[in-house]
């Protein structure tokens, strides 16, 4: 009686299954919301469903996909059984006509590659069996002159040929080569790889009656995200405003995708959970720039010490495909914790070929102070920098910027907005018509000895010259040094109207200059100290130079 039960709970089981309507959704993707570091994606389709239980299964989707986003929209007469995500090795991704026409020269110089092989190592076997068998005759017998003459010349015409052969089938096999790995250099930059499994999702469903209605499929998948780069335009005829063009990079390596899709940038966070968050004490304190050991120098020889150097690392990833590992540079960022959207107007399509799509989020104009710096013991010229408000409201995330003035290109710089309150200055390069000179006026020779003590005095002067038709507001900087011992004592003794900063020892002269006027500053300081002590005076940068044995 047990054996019956239990086989008549297999032969329902084994119906029900079987009679479940199976339904495979050909959906699109239609929406992207492209997050820093990975991406939402919306697919929609239109699906026919019997009445009682239903298999929806969504093909060829990426392997990237994290399955607990996974989220299904469906009419309120069909109830949600049971989502299984599942790898799917068999069905390769679709590819592109340009990766398969690639794909099929290769297979093309693949087989003309072992054709030639096999051609040269036919030749090289019979030239060393002509090589082997060149003897004539025995010990004990001689050779007829015309024998010998006529193998002599089919020896030589026959390795003639063979050589021939051999140089022509060797030179077309490193054209054949060449072209080979030439494709698959195009292969790599388009991203295509060997063999790319899918995933798929199957979704169990019960409809209360036949009807066909529409069904929409979000999950987050990484191997996504958006980084910030932004122009910076100005023009020397308008010192009210600068342009700032926000953009993003924008890059897709998901093996799939996108075609024709409303595209959202967005700063959230999708590892947020449900949970009510916890508020932490807010602590407020000085934060040091970020300096980048890697770059050469001072970063202050840079275009202007207006912004700080991103630090920029590269980090070993796993491909989640391939299983290999690959360098990526990456730099750390402030993100508001406030997240906020940008909504592209335009839909969009971005391959999946893991390489930056340039989006154009917006182009605002911003109030700006032009002013004419100069940090002439760093660097001999003078740097225009617009000092901007109102960036508060752009939302601006820390990344790359190209600077252009009078629609000329002036270099690179990089927008930090951790170090920044009201006001942010941009470096427009420097400006070849204001003019300023630093004088040593002591030459390093005013130097006392005062009892137990050595005292050594620092005097300069500083020429400023307007060479433009306009007036200026000119900021002049330098520094005197700070004393890291109650031995040591340092005073400045003339800033000639510039303001001392005693906390970092930078002296700050600003004034403004009508056209062709030259204004001179004085500034001197000294440095007491025992004279038992070793104190250096002289600032030096450090650089790499060759080293040749002598």
């Amino acid at each position: 009686m047990k054996k019956l039960i239990s086989l008549l709970i297999l032969i329902f089981a084994y119906t029900t299954f079987f009679a479940q309507n199976k339904v495979e959704v050909k959906s699109k993707i239609t929406d992207v919301k492209v997050l820093l570091n990975n991406a939402e994606i919306t697919q929609k389709a239109t699906v026919t469903l019997k009445a009682g239980q239903n298999i929806l299964f969504f093909p060829e989707l990426s392997t990237l996909l994290q399955p607990n986003s996974i989220r299904l929209n469906i009419d309120k007469k069909v109830d949600i059984l049971q989502i299984n995500p599942k790898k799917d090795y068999l069905t390769n991704t679709k590819i592109t006509p340009q990766i398969k026409v690639l794909k099929d020269s290769l297979l093309l110089l693949d087989n003309k590659i072992q054709n030639t092989n096999d051609l040269l190592n036919a030749y090289q076997t019979e030239k060393s069996m002509l090589n082997q068998n060149q003897k004539i005759g025995g010990q004990n017998t001689g050779v007829d002159i015309n024998q010998l003459k006529q193998t002599a010349d089919f020896f030589r015409t026959r390795l003639i040929e063979i050589n021939t052969q051999i140089s022509k089938l060797t030179y077309s096999r490193t054209e054949f080569q060449q072209k080979h790995n030439r494709i698959q250099t195009q292969l790599k930059e388009l991203n295509a790889k060997a063999y790319i499994p899918t995933m798929g999702i199957e979704v169990i469903v019960e409809a209360s009656q036949s009807l066909t209605v529409p069904v929409t499929l979000n999950y987050i998948v990484s191997g996504a995200g958006w980084s910030p780069v932004y122009d910076i335009k100005a023009d020397e005829d308008n010192e009210e405003q600068i342009t700032l063009v926000y953009r993003a990079n924008v890059y897709n390596n998901t093996n799939m995708d996108w075609d024709n899709v409303n595209l959202v940038l967005s700063t959230n966070n999708p590892n947020e959970t449900n949970q009510l968050p916890l508020l932490t004490t807010w602590f407020v304190k000085e934060e040091a720039n970020i300096y980048n050991p890697k770059s050469t120098g001072y970063v202050q020889k840079k275009a202007m010490p207006v912004q700080n150097e991103p630090m920029v690392e590269k980090q070993e990833l796993v491909d989640d495909v391939t299983g290999n590992i690959v360098e990526q540079e990456q730099y750390q960022a402030a993100v508001p914790v406030l997240s906020y959207e940008f909504e592209i107007p335009k839909k969009i399509s971005i391959p999946s070929v893991d390489k930056p799509y340039i989006v154009e989020i917006s182009e605002t104009e911003l109030n700006a102070d032009f002013s004419q710096f100069a940090i002439t013991k760093l660097d001999p010229d003078v740097f225009i920098v617009a000092q901007v408000t109102g960036w508060q409201n752009v939302n601006l995330i820390d990344g790359p910027a190209n600077v252009f003035y009078d629609g000329s290109y002036i270099g690179k710089t990089f927008i930090s907005t951790r170090n920044v309150s009201d006001t942010i200055n941009f470096s427009l390069g420097r400006d070849s018509k204001v003019l300023v000179t630093r004088h040593r006026l002591n030459q390093y020779n005013s130097t006392q000895f005062i009892g137990s003590k050595k005292k050594v005095t620092f005097e300069y002067q500083f020429e400023v010259k307007n060479n433009h038709s306009y007036p200026i507001h000119i900021v002049l900087i330098d520094q005197i040094p700070i004393s890291q011992s109650d031995q040591i004592e340092v005073k400045s003794i003339e800033i000639t109207n510039g303001k001392l900063n005693e906390s970092t020892g930078e002296v700050k002269w600003t004034f403004d200059l009508k056209p062709g006027e030259v204004q001179k500053v004085n500034f001197s300081f000294y440095v007491k100290y025992p004279k038992s002590m070793n104190v250096p005076l002289i600032q030096n940068e450090y650089r790499n130079l060759r080293y040749f044995e002598q």
